[in-house]
């Protein structure tokens, strides 16, 4: 795992890690391409080397669905949702109009909120984890009780992937103990749900 993790499971944690997110979102918000690309490559790699055991860990926590489902599941959301968005350009100038003189530059947004349901617990969590990455946001997911521990796991590996290829730390995070209070006060708190 990344360096150092602290536990949310208060509103004073969370509050106070939002403020720390904020700050890496800053820090990942002048990464380059190529720096983004790196990111995204080294965590969809990560997330599809994992697909197997946390579609086992899902199935077990959760009761739902069945391990060679999940597998697919898992092995979209990292391989083809990378292969997909890889070559799209997310930073800087994306697009010109020489004739109007209009420029499109790509901002990030700021902290996404992730809801993650208890069917598809890891597959969910990577597929968000990946875009939040590649528009260079960072994310905050909010797991589904019965799913905490497998939507957890997959997040963790994401982020230590992501963090070696040199995202800042705190780029990716969860309630560890999620509750209602919580998920209310992140939808309100973050810059997209």
């Amino acid at each position: 795992m990344s360096k150092k993790y602290e536990i949310i499971s208060s509103i004073e944690a969370l509050e106070a890690k939002l403020a720390k997110m904020r700050k890496a979102e800053e820090i990942y918000s002048r990464f380059t391409q190529e720096q983004v690309d790196a990111v995204c490559l080294a965590a969809a790699n990560a997330a599809d080397k994992a697909r197997i055991p946390l579609a086992k860990m899902a199935c077990e926590e959760t009761g739902m669905g069945c391990v060679e489902d999940k597998i697919i599941k898992n092995n979209y959301a990292a391989e083809h949702t990378h292969n997909k968005y890889r070559d799209v350009k997310t930073c800087g100038v994306i697009e010109r109009d020489e004739a109007f003189g209009i420029a499109k530059i790509a901002a990030p947004l700021g902290i996404v909120c992730a809801i993650t349901p208890t069917t598809n617990p890891t597959s969910t969590a990577i597929y968000k984890i990946l875009l939040a990455l590649k528009t260079r946001n960072a994310i905050i997911i909010s797991p589904h009780p019965r799913a905490k521990n497998s939507t957890i796991a997959a997040a963790k590996i994401v982020l230590d992937a992501a963090v070696k290829a040199g995202a800042p730390e705190g780029i990716i995070n969860w309630i560890d103990v999620p509750s209602l209070d919580m998920t209310n006060l992140l939808m309100r708190e973050s810059d997209i749900i």
